[in-house]
């Protein structure tokens, strides 16, 4: 098993080193005038930068921009561990690549060391990478590459899971249906149980979609807090935390809690949460009213909402006590 793991990972530095090198080649030709330049030099990528065109860029900038070159033929290289050094000093991903430029130096190279284990940084960019592909791939060859992503730790499988929580909350901001967003929903549910995990929490292992609903959480009471709220990206939140009630992924206790943040007595968001709110009644009404305790939320919700903007029995008489749940 151990020679077939080796094998393995020989194969993938050699698809990488290959994709590198032709970048490399199409670069020394007909391109030698571009801003940026990347070659294969002593088992390492070399970035060849010229001030002008790095302006504000960061480590994470960079790492990003070769991920991308070197995956433009084989999505699956994307899957690689990059750190970039300049001389011997590892930079982290905020590092401000101008801030060591040497003011004499009009182009400047930098180091992309090619690691065996990803980091939290790979992993978030790889994923980003791969769920950019839902559209132009198909939604099965999209979830292979996203299970193919090597998790070796635990914060790991927490990059992963917030950089999903975060592109499929976006996704929704958008479009309360949005079909990207419940592409990137169902590619959770699925490989959840595919995907290794490394803890347990109360006796529970702590999978994907653990730490996927932990950061759908940690999202929501970090924009609660925030003054003035964004009404779009809370919305994105809570259309996405809305999906996975109805898929049965949130029990109805956290509904009423997010609904009482949201309008309750001790809130201080007037219209704006009952904008976020009316938005939410409408995902999980249909679902709510599937049990006695359920319905009796959904009465409770309809008052309040019609109690804060009475104006909603002309413009959503779906609140009304006789026709709730017509809607739906």
């Amino acid at each position: 098993a151990e020679e077939s793991d080796a094998t393995e990972g020989e194969r993938q530095d050699e698809k990488v080193q290959e994709e590198v090198e032709k970048q490399a080649e199409q670069d020394d030709g007909s391109n030698s005038n571009d801003e940026v330049v990347i070659r294969r030099m002593s088992g390492e990528v070399v970035l060849r930068l010229v001030r002008s065109s790095v302006a504000g860029w960061t480590a994470r900038d960079a790492m990003g921009m070769v991920r991308q070159a070197i995956s433009l033929d084989n999505p699956a290289c994307a899957a690689v561990g990059l750190r970039l050094a300049f001389g011997e000093e590892l930079m982290n991903g905020d590092d401000l690549i101008y801030e060591l430029w040497p003011s004499d130096c009009p182009i400047l190279e930098v180091v992309l060391v090619l690691q065996d284990k990803l980091e939290e940084e790979d992993v978030r960019q790889s994923a980003e990478f791969f769920l950019d592909k839902i559209g132009t791939y198909d939604v099965d060859e999209v979830r292979a590459l996203i299970t193919g992503i090597h998790i070796e730790t635990d914060s790991a499988l927490g990059a992963l899971a917030t950089t999903i929580c975060v592109q499929t909350a976006a996704s929704f901001m958008v479009d309360r249906d949005a079909v990207q967003g419940k592409h990137y929903l169902a590619i959770v549910l699925e490989i959840t149980d595919e995907v290794p995990w490394f803890h347990e929490r109360n006796g529970q292992p702590e999978t994907l979609l653990k730490k996927f609903l932990r950061a759908c959480q940690s999202a929501f009471e970090a924009h609660i807090q925030t003054r003035p709220l964004d009404v779009n990206k809370m919305r994105g939140i809570l259309r996405l935390c809305g999906h996975l009630f109805f898929q049965g992924k949130l029990p109805v206790k956290i509904i009423g809690e997010i609904m009482y943040e949201l309008i309750g007595h001790g809130s201080r968001l007037l219209e704006d949460g009952v904008e976020c709110a009316l938005d939410l009644v409408q995902i999980v009404l249909s679902k709510l009213q599937e049990t006695k305790h359920g319905n009796a939320l959904a009465q409770e919700f309809a008052l309040r909402l019609l109690q804060l903007r009475p104006s909603l029995r002309r413009t959503e008489p779906w609140l009304s006590g006789q026709n709730l749940g017509a809607r739906c």
